[in-house]
């Protein structure tokens, strides 16, 4: 591996190439590895195995969440549910208004309101708590599946998958917990009491069919308002449950654009430690791991310097073609004057030209002073570091010269 493409393309990296490769490691070349920069590469694992599961389980939620929904058509379909419930429960709840007289139907009509909906409002929140709870369900099973039939081969790809456990855990903790199904026991309890009374007033018409139709009879309007619940669940309380879920989720989906050009550099320099532990050096001149940072950072400041230079020298040559391309449309942009002679105005023009050309190139004059500052400063740091890269390097060289005449002088 050269020093001088293990940096490159800094402005599109992407974190993912390097924890695929150290996914594949054996663990017993990790167990090769420093502590400190195993530490690093499991935190970079972690967070690699956190932003693709998240990117994965948006995209399983969206199917659901980007269904159109209105909050006008939500309204209409409640008030609709609303209305049908009333008529649904009024036969039982007549029962209950027989003695109130003129009163008895307005109020009959408005407490099977109240309960009709009490059993569509909790019963569509019950229907979706199930749904979600299904589908979490649904994909611990999924990654408890692929862990069966793809074991990790070593601590960072079970780091990678504990990382994705870890964020389902998190993210949809709810729908793991069993809670006392407060809204089912009151849908289901007003439902039963609807299906009672329904049925008692339905055996007195004396259906012909007996009991089976009576029953089946009186089961109609409460599995309308059921169906009406699923669908109200499905079309707008599941969506809406869904997109909450992807709004938890988008932060952890990491964007390795927003990694800054220090943080980048750290990866790579923990991967080039990482190959010389395994690998070692083929040229035989770096002698262990405190050279091994040492030579990246030397290649990369290195590199770095040449890159400014190339930027400096690229933005001084086009700051002079716009100056010189400004200075040849002087004179198409001098203004028009009337009453003068061609002479007259020649020399008008001639001399507008000229104030024009001292005032762009004092404008050029500042501007190239400011690129060659900033350009220095970069330029300046890049060779301190390395000066600094170099002295570290010869220190370690001296403790590996050190270390090897001890062993010398012990044997």
């Amino acid at each position: 591996m050269k020093l001088n493409d293990s940096f490159s393309g800094l402005t599109k990296y992407k974190l993912e190439k390097h924890t695929k490769n150290w996914k594949n490691l054996h663990q017993e070349q990790l167990e090769k590895l420093p502590v400190k920069d195993l530490a690093s590469i499991k935190q970079l694992i972690e967070k690699q195995g956190q932003s693709e599961f998240a990117s994965l389980r948006i995209a399983d939620l969206a199917q659901i969440a980007q269904r159109p929904t209105s909050p006008t058509t939500k309204l209409v379909v409640k008030v609709i549910a609303t209305i049908f419930s009333a008529i649904t429960f009024s036969a039982g709840t007549q029962v209950l208004t027989a003695r109130l007289g003129k009163i008895s139907l307005p109020s009959a009509l408005f407490a099977a309101a109240i309960a009709g909906y009490l059993v569509e409002d909790r019963g569509t929140k019950t229907i979706t708590r199930l749904r979600q709870r299904q589908s979490t369900l649904e994909t611990r099973q999924a990654l408890e599946r692929y862990i069966q039939e793809n074991p990790p081969s070593n601590e960072l790809e079970d780091k990678f998958i504990r990382s994705e456990f870890s964020l389902l855990q998190t993210i949809e903790s709810g729908n793991f917990t069993k809670h006392f199904p407060v809204d089912s026991t009151l849908a289901g309890g007003l439902t039963l009491a609807e299906y009672v009374v329904a049925f008692w007033i339905v055996a007195q018409l004396g259906l012909p069919g007996g009991l089976l139709i009576e029953g089946i009879a009186a089961s109609i309007p409460i599995a309308i308002l059921w169906i009406g619940a699923a669908f109200q669940s499905e079309t707008f309380e599941l969506p809406e449950r869904h997109l909450e879920l992807i709004k938890k989720y988008q932060p952890y989906v990491f964007q390795s654009e927003s990694l800054s050009e220090e943080e980048v550099k750290e990866i790579y320099c923990l991967d080039r430690c990482l190959q010389f532990v395994l690998q070692g050096d083929s040229t035989g001149q770096i002698k262990n791991l405190g050279m091994a940072r040492a030579e990246f950072d030397i290649c990369y400041y290195r590199k770095r310097k040449q890159q400014f230079e190339q930027e400096r020298l690229q933005i001084l040559e086009e700051l002079q073609n716009q100056h010189h391309e400004a200075i040849t449309q002087l004179p198409n942009l001098f203004p028009k004057q009337t009453g003068l002679s061609r002479e007259e105005y020649t020399w008008e023009q001639t001399k507008w030209v000229e104030q024009q050309t001292r005032k762009l190139e004092a404008v050029l004059i500042r501007e190239i002073e400011m690129i060659r500052q900033k350009y220095s400063q970069k330029i300046n740091h890049c060779e301190e570091e390395i000066l600094n890269a170099q002295q570290t390097s010869q220190a370690a060289y001296l403790n590996w010269k050190s270390d090897r005449n001890c062993l010398k002088a012990g044997s």
